[in-house]
């Protein structure tokens, strides 16, 4: 074999690996950052993280659930979408990407409208959220010493939550007799925005 045959078989061979690798189709990365990070919020209380997230995006494929990507969307779309779920992250992997794809659906029918006012209802869980309150209860001045828990409107200026939110074990069981709280602040879960001070109308 000649010098000649030589080079042009190493330049066939590098040529076939590089046509190849061109011709075999990219990996499309599955989970997002975003992603990543829902799961993370969802496992922050889990002593074995790793052991969780793992078990998360498991029951995730397992439920029937297929991450969302974006890559179809313009930039300013992807941002936009990104930007209106950055909050739903704290609720989980589920909540994210439902949010992620409610809101690729409106980017895809041009409907997708800035976050400016009242948070927009984006899905069954938003829908559910409209309706619960985060409750925290305690005494005057004494606010670490309180209790939390949440509760769920059943009519305009209504809000039923349980007793143990609301009621100071501490000072009935020394006054032998039912004694609560006596401040009471509500904050909704859809809107953050509507939270103020309650009384409470049936002890």
């Amino acid at each position: 074999m000649t010098y000649f045959h030589n080079v042009l078989i190493k330049f066939l061979f590098i040529f076939i690996l590089f046509f190849l690798s061109n011709c075999s189709e990219p990996q499309q990365r599955e989970m997002t950052k975003g992603h990543m990070d829902a799961i993370k919020e969802q496992c922050k209380n889990d002593p074995d993280k790793k052991l969780c997230g793992k078990e998360v995006r498991v029951k995730f494929k397992k439920d029937g659930h297929k991450f969302v990507s974006l890559e179809m969307l313009e930039k300013s779309e992807k941002n936009r979408v990104a930007f209106n779920c950055v909050d739903q992250k704290k609720y989980g992997l589920v909540t994210y990407n439902e949010c992620l794809y409610n809101n690729k659906e409106l980017a895809l029918g041009n409907n997708l409208t800035s976050q400016d006012g009242e948070p927009r209802i984006t899905s069954n869980v938003d829908e559910i959220k409209q309706y619960v309150y985060r409750i925290i209860a305690f005494n005057n001045g004494e606010e670490k010493g309180g209790a939390s828990g949440t509760g769920v409107a059943i009519a305009k200026n209504y809000i039923v939550t349980n007793c143990h939110v609301v009621l100071d074990y501490k000072l009935s069981e020394q006054r032998k007799q039912a004694e609560y709280y006596d401040t009471v602040l509500v904050e909704n879960l859809h809107d953050e925005n509507k939270r103020g001070t309650v009384t409470l109308f049936k002890k």
